[in-house]
Formats: structure tokens, C-alpha cells, sequence
């Protein structure tokens, strides 16, 4: 069982959301410091968390993901939405 696998079924288990957010799990955080993400001994900000935020388009079946840093706490759809176009437009700007 697969990252990928867990966040189909949890879309598969509740069709009326297009976003989630969870906590990142181990081997996302060591993916990122793998790709150095944490050199030097960064530490995050007290109160944040890495967290995945996960789309899926159910046309294509296609799911996305992304690795965020946030504050803790559950987000809905609309919440989860806003964080992805806000990283998409962080990401339009740094291009």
C-alpha cells in the first residue's frame, strides 16, 4: 500500500471532495531532505507542520499533490482549494 494508494481510496470514500490536507507522512519528510529542503539544520517555524494537499480531477483520474508547510488543523474543501491556488500563484510568480 502505496501514499498514492491511501489518497485514492480517501477520495474514493468521499466523492464530493476534489482537495484534501494531511500531515506529511515519514517518507515525504525525508524526500524533501533528501532533495535538501532542510541543509543546515533548518528547523520550521514553532506551530508549523509539513502537511500534503492532494487534487484529483476525476475526469482524467489524475491526482496531484504538493508538499506545504502550514499550521495544524483540518481544512475543508474550500480551505484546501484556497491553499492550492495560493501556492499555484506563489509558484506563477517565482517563474
Amino acid at each position: 500500500m502505496t501514499v498514492h494508494d491511501d489518497e485514492c481510496r480517501w477520495f474514493a470514500r468521499n466523492p464530493s471532495r476534489s482537495f484534501r490536507c494531511r500531515l506529511a507522512t515519514l517518507a515525504e519528510i525525508d524526500n524533501l531532505r533528501e532533495q535538501g529542503w532542510f541543509d543546515n539544520g533548518q528547523r520550521l517555524p514553532d506551530g508549523r507542520f509539513v502537511h500534503c494537499l492532494s487534487r484529483i480531477d476525476r475526469t482524467h483520474v489524475d491526482l496531484e499533490a504538493m508538499l506545504i508547510v502550514l499550521q495544524p488543523g483540518e481544512r475543508d474543501e474550500a480551505a484546501c482549494r484556497e491553499a492550492w491556488q495560493d501556492c499555484e500563484q506563489a509558484e506563477r510568480v517565482m517563474q
